[in-house]
């Protein structure tokens, strides 16, 4: 019984992956119709229906894919709560949900039109859909958008700033009840993404204050919340919305409507944040000096990443006791006030209202936003060679504040800054060990930059933070060598490949090592995996390796094979030439398929049939050392062809094309044999 039980919990978090899987390709495809007019003018009328929050980019992609004309999602149970019952034989729009403890989730929610009174319930207690009308004028909205845009993204792109500002606008107006018609001026493929995801999270963040106050000074403040807020309300609505799924009890008192969520939690004065950059500071300065009064710690922490002579200078590290309060008191003693350190989450509040200390008996790492400030901590339970007890968590942040975003959080880039402009590879890490210990090995100042998330997850802020900031032509992607770290590697490689035309590759360390156990055990190796291609493989085999993995036992048979071959290929999607041709290849050598199906599906791939078709034509030139007679590099090869050269000891080679007898009709004199005769 307990094997089957284990298998039954296999198979369903297989079909779990298989799911995400799908769902994140159908991302990618909704992705690359946004840079048609009609494609940008469709995913408006969607997003313009959620105007405040409730979705994420991605999904707002997925209901555009699904259902369109969506207006209210729920789940069931949450239906059921209001008083609706799903009518029988409806199905539900497939988003990605994102749990607390489990991550991504696929969920269903379903419409409010798939709906009905429930028996019994009185059928005027309908949803209101009806959007306010403030009064808002249309150049009121474009000029707020503009200087909201300014402050947040500085000069930037004409034309871009351009599609982003008319977006942005179109979905204020919206969402304020004017009758407007969607722009049709689609960005370009490589920014089309990004013009997404700015007109939303601006148009959501005017959305929460009048647009016609033309206050600018409270718009600076979106320079430090605009995009936060805007991601964390999407974050909350999705896991509500996969709590009511589960028919899971909400979060209890700290729980939020979303309807309450007001400008104080979109704005944040200077002085504000300044205020609490001080708390952190002044809280930093304690735990520097409980640790240097811990001996024991320190020696636990040294055999770690050493003595920290060797890293290089700015980073922050302490050490919290293991009592109540002892920074609490030693905050209140310095003039602090207890809502600024509730504020700056250095605190927290008991279940019987009593205020403690957020960290006890942790070693803490600082973490620093873009502009430098200590935005919060990191700290890990102590011992640190051993696992915490049951119910303590191994690592804990700084709760979400106005400063302090786990999202955008980077550890080690506000640091190394100053190398990664000068060249030095970025290597992505899972967490501040691993960059403490990457950044004090022998030989790596200036030549890699240790960068670490806080956990598994790395957001699309924290992926264009490093690109920004560093030099380098390469990307490594160095997280455990473990299930968590595999599967972190193929979601993180599978966002780069669609965002920056740098070389990722992801390192090679062997099984149950992560970073900082790879710089101990081999000191005078530990650079090979991230500046050495031997000790590290492409980004995009990785994550196509995983795609035809997630098909498990379908593998067995060729339509499973077949489909895992279509899933696969996608990922060569404006990939370079030579790389592409490479690639199909192997697909088709892994799978056992023919090459031949293979170029065949390369030629249906959105956007890249003609990049596609080049790189295979350029890719056989390569090998025969010669083009083809009578045409360009932009012809399609022929299958056949990329079938010969892939196997050519199972497939022939199709005969030169000065052999193939004629297919034109005779002329008027020509004899039986097809030769003109005269007359």
């Amino acid at each position: 019984m307990a094997a089957q039980s284990r298998r039954a919990r296999q198979q369903r978090a297989q079909r779990r992956r298989e799911r995400l899987v799908d769902l994140h390709a159908r991302v990618a495809a909704q992705e690359r119709q946004l840079t048609t007019p009609q494609g940008w003018r469709e995913w408006l009328e969607v997003a313009a229906r959620f105007p405040r929050g409730e979705h994420s980019l991605n999904n707002l992609l997925l209901i555009w894919q699904q259902r369109p004309e969506s207006t209210a999602l729920a789940g069931y149970d949450a239906w059921q709560a209001q008083g609706r019952q799903v009518r029988r034989g409806e199905h539900g729009v497939r988003l990605i949900a994102d749990d607390d403890r489990r991550g991504e989730q696929p969920v269903n929610l379903f419409d409010v039109a798939q709906t009905e009174p429930a028996e019994g319930v009185d059928g005027a207690a309908a949803v209101s859909l009806a959007p306010p009308t403030l009064g808002v004028s249309a150049e009121s909205a474009r000029e707020h958008v503009r200087q909201v845009l300014a402050q947040v993204t500085g000069a930037g792109d004409g034309a871009v700033r351009e599609v982003e500002v008319q977006a942005a606008a179109f979905l204020v107006l919206r969402a304020h009840g004017h009758a407007v018609e969607a722009p049709s001026t689609a960005p370009t493929s490589t920014a089309a993404r990004g013009c997404a995801e700015r007109a939303l999270t601006v148009a959501r963040a005017v959305l929460g204050r009048s647009v016609d106050g033309g206050d600018v000074e409270r718009s600076r403040a979106l320079l430090e919340r605009v995009q936060r807020g805007a991601r964390q309300t999407a974050g909350l609505a999705e896991r509500a919305q996969l709590r009511a799924a589960r028919g899971a009890p909400g979060p209890g008192r700290v729980g939020r409507d979303l309807a309450t969520v007001g400008e104080q939690d979109l704005f944040a004065t200077p002085a504000r944040l300044q205020r609490l950059a001080e708390v952190n500071a002044a809280a930093a300065a304690f735990y520097r000096e409980q640790l240097a009064g811990a001996p024991q710690v320190r020696a636990q922490l040294r055999q770690r990443v050493g003595d920290g002579s060797a890293l290089p200078g700015g980073f922050v590290l302490g050490y919290a006791p293991p009592d109540w309060t002892p920074l609490l008191d030693h905050l209140r003693a310095q003039g602090f006030a207890d809502r600024d350190l509730l504020d700056a989450g250095v605190v927290q509040e008991s279940r019987n209202g009593r205020l403690l200390d957020r960290f006890r008996d942790r070693v803490l790492v600082g973490l620093h936003d873009e502009h430098g400030r200590l935005a919060g901590f990191i700290g890990r339970a102590v011992p640190l060679d051993a696992a915490p007890g049951e119910h303590i968590p191994k690592y804990l942040n700084t709760s979400a504040t106005e400063l302090f975003d786990k999202g955008r959080a980077l550890i080690g880039l506000h640091e190394q800054r100053g190398a990664l402009e000068a060249g030095a590879v970025p290597v992505l890490v899972e967490g501040p060990f691993d960059v403490l210990a990457t950044a004090a090995a022998p030989g790596a100042h200036g030549r890699v930059v240790p960068i670490a998330t806080s956990g598994t997850a790395v957001s699309a802020e924290q992926v264009a933070a490093i690109l920004q900031a560093a030099s380098s032509p390469r990307f490594v992607l160095a997280h455990d060598a473990d299930d968590g770290g595999r599967a972190a590697t193929v979601r993180t490689a599978e966002m780069l490949l669609t965002t920056t035309d740098r070389e990722v590759r992801a390192a090679r360390l062997p099984d149950g090592h992560d970073p900082a156990s790879w710089a101990r055990a081999q000191p005078e190796r530990v650079l090979l995996p991230y500046l050495d291609d031997r000790f590290s493989r492409p980004a995009v085999q990785v994550v196509i390796d995983a795609r035809i993995a997630s098909f498990g036992e379908r593998l067995q048979w060729v339509d499973g094979r077949v489909d895992a071959m279509r899933h696969a290929v996608r990922v060569l999607d404006g990939q370079p030439r030579e790389v592409a041709a490479a690639e199909a290849l192997r697909i088709a050598q892994r799978l056992q398929l023919d090459p031949v199906t293979v170029a065949e599906e390369l030629g249906e791939v959105p956007k890249s049939g003609r990049a596609a078709q080049r790189a295979i034509q350029q890719r056989l030139d390569a090998l025969t050392g010669r083009a083809r007679p009578g045409q360009g590099s932009a012809g399609r090869p022929h299958p056949a062809r990329l079938a010969s050269m892939a196997f050519p000891d199972r497939v022939p080679a199709p005969r030169p094309h000065a052999e193939r007898p004629s297919t034109r009709a005779p002329g008027p004199g020509a004899g039986r044999d097809g030769q003109d005769r005269g007359r």
